[in-house]
């Protein structure tokens, strides 16, 4: 109800997996291949929680933005949680979401912005650095194909869409 939807969801193996619900519904996850579905607590002023990633059943990131705080990334270790960092801080623009994540292993990964960012982690996600992009709109999606090739989506809120493109791992 309200307009709630799945933003995102990651299965582990044929029972664990773990859906975003948003934009207010929460994170949810099942141990029974998706039969029965358990609100999982975050920490902080975590509002819209639009993005997750897991690792294992009890590692992870999960990601979106706070009650008027901008974007938000929490990590999740073995059911405890904590705010990640970012090297210059997050966005907090109108529009600073966490909307998507991808690791390459358990240390690198990227996560897009709807307020037009990527951020790059090498340790797993406590840790967050800005990558520049070129393009001004609202990415929706990052994909590591390998260690080098990595694609991020973007939308232009009807205007265009379209792939960025990275050679070097972001």
């Amino acid at each position: 109800g309200g307009g709630e939807h799945i933003t995102a969801i990651q299965f582990l193996n044929d029972t664990v997996g773990y859906m975003v619900v948003g934009p207010y519904g929460g994170t949810y996850k099942t141990t029974d291949g998706g039969f029965n579905w358990t609100l999982q607590s975050v920490t902080g002023n975590f509002c819209y929680v639009d993005a997750l990633h897991f690792f294992n059943e009890t590692n992870g990131v999960l990601g979106g933005s706070g009650c008027f705080e901008g974007e938000l990334i929490q990590l999740i270790n073995a059911g405890s949680s904590s705010l990640a960092n970012a090297e210059s801080g997050f966005g907090g623009g109108p529009n600073s979401m966490i909307t998507d994540f991808d690791f390459l292993d358990a240390s690198l990964g990227l996560a897009t912005s709807a307020d037009s960012r990527i951020y790059r982690t090498t340790d797993g996600g406590a840790n967050w650095d800005t990558i520049p992009v070129p393009v001004s709109t609202p990415l929706t999606s990052v994909k590591f194909i390998d260690d080098t090739l990595v694609y991020a989506g973007y939308d232009d809120l009807g205007g265009s869409f379209g792939l960025l493109v990275s050679t070097d791992a972001g």
